[in-house]
Formats: C-alpha cells, sequence, structure tokens
C-alpha cells in the first residue's frame, strides 16, 4: 500500500497533499465498500465524511452493544471469560494468568503500551502477540517500539496494517 511507504508519507507530510490523498483513499474504499455494505451504513459513513466527524461517531451504532449480547453471542464457546469496563482498570482478575494469544486493537499510544506491559511478562514461550493498526498508527508503532527495545524478540510487520510477536 502506497500510503504506508516512509518515503510518501514524508512527503505528503501535512497540509493539502496529506489531505488531497487521504480523501482520494477514502473515496476508493468507500466505492470498495458499496459491495458489502448496506444502504443505510453507506449513508452514514457519507454524511460524517462530509460533516468532518468521526466516523466511528456516526458508525457508532453499528458497533454499541450490551453486556448481554456479547454474551448470548458466544454463549457456545467454552472458557470465555467477560471483565465489563476499561483495561487496564479491568485486569485485576486475570494477573495471575498466562496467555498463549492476545490481539488488541487500541488505536492509541496508551493503550498499546499498557497492553505490551500487561500481557508480554504473563505469555508463555510461542505465545503470539496480535496488534491492529501498527503500520498505519504512529503511536502503536512507538509504543511497540519503545516496549520492545530491550527484549529479544522482533517484530513480525504483516501485509496488513498489523502487527505481530511471537514470545521467546
Amino acid at each position: 500500500m502506497w500510503l504506508r511507504n516512509p518515503r510518501f508519507q514524508r512527503f505528503i507530510g501535512g497540509g493539502v497533499m496529506e489531505r488531497a490523498s487521504i480523501n482520494l483513499v477514502a473515496q476508493v474504499e468507500l466505492l470498495s465498500l458499496g459491495g458489502h455494505k448496506d444502504k443505510e451504513t453507506l449513508r452514514l459513513i457519507r454524511r460524517a465524511r462530509s460533516e468532518r466527524r468521526s466516523l466511528v461517531t456516526a458508525n457508532e451504532r453499528q458497533y454499541a452493544c450490551s453486556l448481554e449480547s456479547v454474551r448470548g453471542y458466544l454463549a457456545g464457546y467454552n472458557d470465555v471469560s467477560f471483565y465489563k469496563g476499561r483495561f487496564p482498570e479491568t485486569s485485576a482478575p486475570v494477573e495471575h494468568l498466562q496467555f498463549s494469544f492476545v490481539n488488541f486493537d487500541v488505536d492509541l499510544y496508551e493503550g498499546t503500551l499498557a497492553c505490551l506491559q500487561f500481557f508480554y511478562p504473563r505469555m508463555i514461550p510461542g505465545g503470539i502477540m496480535l496488534s491492529h493498526d501498527y503500520s498505519i498508527l504512529a503511536g502503536v508503532r512507538t509504543a511497540f517500539a519503545e516496549y520492545l527495545s530491550d527484549k529479544p524478540e522482533g517484530l513480525i510487520e504483516l501485509p496488513t496494517t498489523q502487527c505481530m510477536l511471537i514470545k521467546l
């Protein structure tokens, strides 16, 4: 993806070029969404873009749900636990556990760093940490770079926007 290229990112680095590039990519993505999103969702996305509002704000109805509905959706799976609230404040009940796989999508430096600080020491050897938005959000990248600076593992950037770490 050309927007992930560091040279291109430095070139567009802000202002008119950045806005034009983001607008172009958004238009292409909006066209591609037309094949699998319902008309109401597309209308909300278009309205959010025209009002320069956050897509999360415009689309929050799509992702908002109750704890009860999540419990119902995952009812057929064993060993699933729920901890309502924000991480890391909700981590106390699992501080004693070890993990073989964690996946986080927290978008910001602080949240990514909190996940790394909590989960890395609790990962079993060969355990996998997967994070979303690594290649497109500077805060996520910075948190990984800082936290892993004295760790033996190398980070694996995936061809998507994700990265993966395998605990040694």
